[in-house]
C-alpha cells in the first residue's frame, strides 16, 4: 500500500512539473514586434515548415525537437526567440536559461502575438 501512495506521489508530482515547464509562462521577458528585435541573435524555434512568413538574415533556425543538440551553434549570451505557440516559447526559454542563455524578447506568429491576449 505504500509503495502504490509513493508511485502516486511521483507521478503527480511529475506531472505537476511538466505542466508548469509547458503552460505557465515566463516572467519579465517582454513580447516584441521583429523591427525591434536588432542587434542581437535571433533564434526561430518553429518548425521548418511553418517559417515561411518571418525569415531575416540574423535568424538561427532550431527547432524545438533540435534544440537540445543544437543550442551549441548559438552564438553570444544574449539572444531574441521567434516562436508559434506560447507552449514553444515557455519551453524555449526555460532550456535556454538553464543553459546560461538569457532571452531579451520574443515574438510569437501563430497565435495573438503582441497583441492583447498577451502574456
Amino acid at each position: 500500500m505504500i509503495m502504490l501512495a509513493a508511485a502516486i506521489f511521483i507521478l503527480v508530482l511529475y506531472s505537476a512539473f511538466e505542466w508548469y515547464q509547458r503552460y505557465i509562462p515566463v516572467r519579465n521577458i517582454p513580447c516584441l514586434p521583429l523591427d525591434r528585435m536588432d542587434g542581437q541573435l535571433i533564434v526561430d524555434v518553429r518548425d521548418y515548415n511553418n517559417r515561411n512568413d518571418i525569415v531575416q538574415e540574423q535568424t538561427l533556425n532550431i527547432p524545438i525537437p533540435y534544440l537540445q543538440k543544437a543550442f551549441v551553434d548559438i552564438q553570444g549570451s544574449e539572444i531574441y526567440l521567434i516562436a508559434a505557440t506560447k507552449l514553444e516559447r515557455n519551453m524555449s526559454i526555460r532550456f535556454l536559461k538553464r543553459k546560461g542563455i538569457a532571452v531579451k524578447g520574443y515574438t510569437l506568429t501563430d497565435e495573438s502575438g503582441c497583441g492583447k491576449g498577451r502574456q
